[in-house]
């Protein structure tokens, strides 16, 4: 069979046809919806493309898809139903067999450590991508600072409390609301607590043993067994209060006491953050919990004296409770 120089048609290498694609219709309508993957199998290096198309291809597809009309035409294109792996159209095998983060995915037949082949492609899946819930997201689009705070609020607070109450009305909203936090907390891994606040919360920690302090406390580095642990696990206490569920800093559940480490960086002082934090320090206070904030600049201003008064903080906390 004589074979072109690919530069305008590759020569199917079934029927002799020459096309600009191989894969799509020509495989479907030809050869009884034949996959990509089994021709390649059958003819491994055959080409399947022409170059020029291609290259046409390669060119415009980049420059497309950074373009957000495209991006967002693309994504209606296959959003719900529109998704040829939606439910309504596959079966749960089907889907498992067609995700490269199932077990069952089909190229994974014959691999042996399955699970970590899907560890690995996930990572790798993601290692680049920035979500659209960090402040980061909107920097690299090249918003500023103040810009970026805005469109972060405004994609973070598309379930908030203020729009269930008026959707649902107050009780049932509150209510879903109050649901929907319970299940994010149940389900969510914070593993970003900062390595100046659990310094601080390890010495108060140690402190309190040297003065016979054992009541049970709760901090991101402190495991179940009391053990101070170097893993990126957070054993933050998930705490329920009445309009809603938290994760302590530092939590003290037999003297009903929280510590707040503010650090620079996530607890900037714009408007936003304030009226944030006021609201949360309302529930805690008026839920029965006493507080205490500490600065991340206090800290480091006077380390000896900051611990000192944190713990001295909490054993009068215990002493006043013991009265």
């Amino acid at each position: 069979m004589e074979i072109n120089d690919n530069r305008e048609t590759v020569t199917c290498r079934i029927c002799g046809e020459q096309c600009k694609r191989i894969y799509g219709k020509h495989l479907k309508f030809k050869h009884e919806n034949m996959s990509t993957d089994k021709y390649k199998e059958l003819y491994p290096g055959a080409p399947i493309m022409a170059l020029s198309d291609k290259e046409k291809t390669t060119t415009n597809s980049g420059k497309h898809m950074k373009d957000e009309k495209y991006k967002k035409m693309f994504s209606d294109m296959f959003k719900g139903d529109n998704n040829p792996n939606h439910k309504s159209k596959t079966t749960e095998i089907e889907r498992k067999s067609r995700s490269p983060f199932s077990k069952n995915f089909t190229k994974y037949n014959g691999i042996e450590n399955v699970e970590e082949h899907i560890s690995f492609f996930a990572k790798n899946a993601i290692k680049d991508r920035v979500s659209d819930t960090t402040l980061q997201y909107y920097l690299n689009k090249g918003y500023s600072i103040e810009d970026s705070e805005k469109l972060l609020k405004e994609r973070q607070t598309t379930f908030s409390l203020e729009k269930c109450i008026e959707k649902y009305g107050y009780d049932a909203g509150h209510k879903k609301w109050v649901d929907r936090q319970e299940k994010w907390l149940k389900n969510y891994q914070r593993v970003n607590y900062s390595k100046i606040s659990q310094e601080m919360f390890i010495s108060v920690y140690k402190e309190l043993l040297n003065v016979g302090f054992f009541d049970k406390v709760y901090f991101a580095r402190l495991d179940k067994n009391n053990n101070i642990h170097e893993s990126k696990n957070n054993y933050e206490y998930r705490l329920e209060l009445n309009k809603s569920y938290i994760l302590p800093d530092f939590f003290i559940p037999s003297l009903n006491l929280i510590l707040e480490f503010d650090g620079t960086y996530y607890h900037r002082n714009t408007t936003e953050n304030k009226k944030r934090e006021m609201i949360r320090d309302e529930n805690i206070i008026n839920s029965g919990y006493k507080l205490l904030h500490i600065s991340e600049k206090e800290y480091n201003e006077n380390k000896e004296l900051t611990i000192l008064k944190v713990v001295n903080f909490i054993l009068k906390t215990k002493q006043l409770k013991n009265v």
